[in-house]
C-alpha cells in the first residue's frame, strides 16, 4: 500500500462521515485509492455529532475499526450529560464510549411516563 499523508494547520475544519472535526492541526491518512485511513488531529481538538460535542487536546480515528480516540483531558458533553477522564475511545458504530479514569455528571430522568 501507498500510505499518503496530507497535513492541515490553522482554524482547521474538517468533517468526516457524521463528524464535525475542528482543532488546530489536522493530518490524514489515505490510500492509493484516496480512501481515507485515519485523521490525526492536535491542538484544540473539537468533535461534533448530533447533539454531542467532544473536546481534547488531540484525537485520532481509525477508519478501518471505527473508532475515535480523544486523549489530553477529553470530555464529552451531550445536554446534561458530561463525562471525562484520562482518555475516551468512541465507538462510532455503536456510539459506546469507553472512558479511562472517568468522571462526570449525568441527569436522571425522574421516571413516570
Amino acid at each position: 500500500h501507498n500510505l499518503k499523508t496530507a497535513r492541515f494547520s490553522g482554524n482547521v475544519r474538517a468533517t468526516y462521515a457524521n463528524l464535525k472535526i475542528s482543532c488546530d492541526e489536522l493530518a490524514v491518512t489515505y490510500d492509493d485509492k484516496g480512501a481515507i485511513l485515519s485523521l490525526r488531529a492536535n491542538g484544540k481538538v473539537e468533535v461534533g455529532r448530533g447533539d454531542a460535542v467532544a473536546r481534547a487536546d488531540s484525537a485520532r480515528l481509525d477508519a478501518r475499526q471505527g473508532l475515535l480516540i480523544l486523549e489530553g483531558k477529553p470530555t464529552i458533553v451531550q445536554g446534561p450529560h458530561r463525562i471525562e477522564g484520562a482518555r475516551i475511545a468512541v465507538d462510532l458504530e455503536s456510539g459506546r464510549l469507553e472512558v479511562m479514569e472517568a468522571k462526570g455528571t449525568f441527569k436522571i430522568g425522574k421516571g413516570g411516563h
